[in-house]
């Protein structure tokens, strides 16, 4: 699943007024756009929080809403977090705070407030979210312009140089290990539940002498690398030639080339997999349409 990340959840845009701007605007501010707070900024930067609550014990106060700054009240440079933080990690910021609420940042502009009840929205998702490295799974990190996430146990290799178009000749490299669960998933969400992928009793029986992962699964790994091309890329067409088989908890390698510019944003790509043991597994050729 992918995560939920704040800018999905967050209230936006983020409504803000300058330290020296009065309570009472900042009140009115709140009833204009009917929203519980508004962020204060001085020169872009996050200098505060002001909510309802905030005004209402001024009141009780017998403080002066008209001539008070916020700067006196506000909560003083509050955290904030970042619009593609995932969701959850995000929330360990939120319930930290008395305010229960934290200004959303992007590229050091304030973009949104995220919020306890803006989480809450969501909470069916969360409690089906990824796993995180300190559960022993590999850590979710924010992806590249290409995805949505990574994880910190995947490799991709474009030659050092992360370029902005594809070329003629140039090479990409996916490697990700083939784990038990991820042979049980895509047996589930594909159906094919063949003894010979699944059971380690009946596998052992075979040929084989062990479970091995399903081709495709294998395959799968060649659409990973082409979905980290510099662009956006739709697969048009790819054969495939399985030539050896995977055990499961082995890693393999998916190696695509840009072979041939075809014209009208489409390339063919050589495509093969290898082994840890840098055997191919799995030989190919497709056909993509990439565009910026």
């Amino acid at each position: 699943m992918i995560p939920i990340r704040v800018r999905e959840v967050m209230s936006s845009p983020a409504v803000t007024v300058g330290p020296d701007d009065s309570l009472e605007t900042a009140g009115r501010l709140m009833q204009k756009h009917d929203i519980g707070s508004v962020v204060v900024t001085e020169d872009g930067a996050v200098q505060g929080l002001i909510e309802r609550s905030d005004l209402l014990d001024c009141t009780l106060d017998d403080i002066a809403l008209s001539d008070t700054p916020v700067a006196e009240v506000s909560a003083p440079e509050p955290p904030t977090v970042t619009a593609g933080t995932p969701l959850r990690e995000a929330l360990t910021v939120v319930t930290s705070v008395d305010e229960r609420q934290v200004p959303v940042t992007d590229e050091s502009e304030v973009v949104g407030v995220l919020s306890t009840t803006d989480v809450a929205t969501y909470l069916p998702q969360l409690l089906h979210r990824i796993p995180t490295a300190e559960e022993g799974d590999a850590l979710v990190v924010p992806g590249h312009n290409e995805t949505s996430y990574e994880r910190a146990d995947w490799d991709f290799e474009d030659g050092g140089d992360r370029p902005s178009a594809v070329k003629q000749g140039e090479t990409f490299q996916f490697e990700k290990q083939m784990a038990d669960e991820d042979v049980t998933a895509f047996a589930e969400a594909s159906g094919d539940t063949n003894r010979l992928h699944l059971e380690d009793g009946f596998a052992a029986e075979t040929r084989f002498g062990h479970r091995i992962v399903h081709g495709l699964l294998v395959a799968g790994t060649i659409s990973a690398a082409v979905a980290r091309l510099p662009g956006t890329a739709v697969y048009l067409s790819q054969s495939l030639s399985f030539l050896e088989p995977v055990a499961v908890g082995e890693s393999v390698t998916a190696e695509i080339t840009a072979s041939e510019q075809l014209g009208d944003d489409r390339w063919r790509l050589t495509t093969v997999v290898r082994s840890e043991d840098d055997e191919v597994v799995i030989d190919g050729e497709a056909t993509v349409l990439l565009w910026d």
